[in-house]
């Protein structure tokens, strides 16, 4: 039998392969981990379990943190809001409402968060609100003043592509259906506007084909601090608030600060043209005498007389004017 001697010392070679094959098992294993995301170090600074170790668990963690990373610079993307002055100074007497609730919407400027965003209380669920028998009364009017005010040819008013109609509205369309039941082609008209700060309403309004306005997925406020310099002109505006005047502080939500833009942005059209407001009735405003006394001083103020029409009072308020401009 031959014998074969080896130039090293018995179980070296064993030793060696054994070596080898650990090694290649590792360098797998880091490739591996590598591939799956795992080899992030943990605030120990190595990645084992406990530290921000891998696995399935992490992967959804990173996941929810790039959502949230691009739900925050989404945010970012939004037009800055502003609260300008009057354009006509002071008459020296003033309204102890108007007073009141405009220094709390400059107050309003300084806190919260104006996300891109709003849900809104209105259900999606095809149901009609709980108040369906007060708005049965109040959008026939709404569109019917519309109508008056543009000597019954809604159409012809807009003509002028920068002529509007502005209307907060929920994916059952129970403003537009009734302005459609005057006008027709409004059925299917970009010149009606319709900002939608809640997403699942914007996406229940652009997938109907029931009818096709101008729905922008935009909160009220941002809409018209946007469009300040466009040159839109209101014929009609309905601002159907779920709120009281002065808003929510947390949201930078302000109704009482999107009146008082309408008027100093100068969107009324002109000569004549329909505003409706509806907001709870709450201090600092808990009458309907003092949102009356505000929505007149703030169209006095930028060259305005709100001619008030109608009022609608159940848990909240609408309010229904013709505003005129001067000359």
């Amino acid at each position: 039998m031959l014998s074969l001697r080896l130039p090293f010392p018995p179980g070296t070679l064993r030793r060696a392969c054994r070596l080898l094959a650990a090694l290649l098992l590792a360098a797998l294993a880091l490739r591996w981990t590598r591939r799956r995301g795992t080899s992030r170090a943990g605030p120990c600074g190595t990645a084992h379990e406990g530290c921000g170790a891998g696995g399935e668990g992490s992967e959804k963690k990173d996941k929810a943190t790039a959502r949230l990373r691009w739900w925050q610079e989404l945010n970012e993307v939004k037009p800055l809001l502003v609260l300008p002055d009057p354009t006509k100074p002071s008459e020296g007497l003033e309204v102890a409402a108007h007073q009141a609730v405009q220094q709390i919407a400059y107050e309003r400027l300084k806190h919260g968060k104006d996300w891109l965003v709003r849900d809104s209380d209105y259900a999606v669920d095809g149901k009609a609100p709980t108040h369906a028998a007060v708005k049965s009364k109040v959008n026939p009017q709404f569109a019917k003043l519309t109508q008056e005010i543009c000597d019954g040819e809604i159409m012809k008013c807009l003509a002028d592509p920068k002529k509007i109609l502005l209307v907060l509205d929920t994916p059952l369309y129970g403003t537009l259906r009734e302005l459609v039941a005057l006008e027709p082609e409004l059925r299917f008209c970009q010149q009606v506007v319709m900002p939608q700060a809640d997403l699942h309403h914007y996406f229940e309004m652009v997938r109907s084909s029931d009818f096709y306005p101008g729905v922008r997925s935009q909160r009220l406020d941002h809409w018209l601090c946007a469009n300040a310099a466009v040159g839109f002109q209101c014929v009609s505006a309905f601002f159907d608030y779920e709120c009281r005047l002065i808003g929510a502080r947390s949201a930078r939500l302000c109704p009482a600060a999107d009146v008082m833009r309408y008027f100093r942005f100068g969107f009324p059209a002109r000569p004549r043209s329909v505003f409706a407001i509806t907001v709870g009735l709450e201090e600092p405003a808990p009458a309907t005498e003092d949102v009356d006394a505000f929505v007149c001083r703030e169209a006095r103020l930028n060259g305005y007389r709100a001619e008030l029409k109608e009022v609608w009072k159940y848990r909240m308020a609408t309010f229904l004017y013709v505003i005129h401009a001067e000359a």
